[in-house]
């Protein structure tokens, strides 16, 4: 498994969390240029990060390492149906460390990837009950996020935490998401 990571903080929690994992090797690379080899892998897994990618770079570096029926999985979570989902937005928006990017939508991205209708599109329940630390965590992990320990970090933590404490069940906060899965091959595809 090869973990491509451009941002190096991310790149050193993921090389610490695998680190009794041998398979897995972290590539300090972007997803178009990865710098692995030809045809080398059979699945291309991308979470949260699609819409950031140059798509016509990614798409000729995802043909180039992928095996002729490799296949691509795009995937993004909603958050819907918390009653905190608004206040979560607009912490997010007041914290960003840069503009909200408009772009195209997550079904435009699938026809631009696998051409138009190619692709498949499966949704799943992906709710979870996280303790704070968990929570926070997934938080920070965006990549607008103000870093942790900054001024703003902290500011950011404890409205964060404030958040949480309004609606969590004992020490665990509900968070309803629905998980949407992209998914194809990129036959005919330049």
């Amino acid at each position: 498994l090869w973990a491509v990571e451009p941002n190096a903080y991310m790149r050193r929690v993921l090389t610490l969390r695998t680190e009794k994992m041998p398979q897995v090797r972290v590539v300090a690379a972007s997803a178009e240029r990865t710098h692995l080899p030809d045809g080398s892998v059979d699945a291309i897994t991308v979470a949260e990060a699609y819409h950031w990618f140059d798509n016509d770079e990614a798409r000729r570096e995802f043909r180039r390492i992928l095996k002729p029926d490799g296949y691509v999985f795009l995937l993004w979570n909603h958050f819907r149906g918390n009653p905190y989902d608004e206040q979560m937005r607009d912490i997010a928006r007041r914290y960003r460390t840069y503009p909200e990017q408009k772009g195209r939508t997550e079904a435009q991205l699938a026809d631009d990837t696998f051409g138009p209708g190619a692709w498949e599109k499966v949704t799943f329940d992906n709710t979870m009950r996280q303790p704070f630390e968990r929570f926070y965590g997934g938080m920070t992990s965006a990549s607008y996020a103000p870093q942790p320990g900054t001024v703003a970090g902290k500011a950011f933590k404890k409205e964060v935490q404030e958040l949480f404490e309004q609606y969590a069940e004992g020490d665990r906060l509900v968070t309803h998401v629905t998980a949407v899965c992209y998914f194809g091959q990129m036959k005919g595809r330049a």
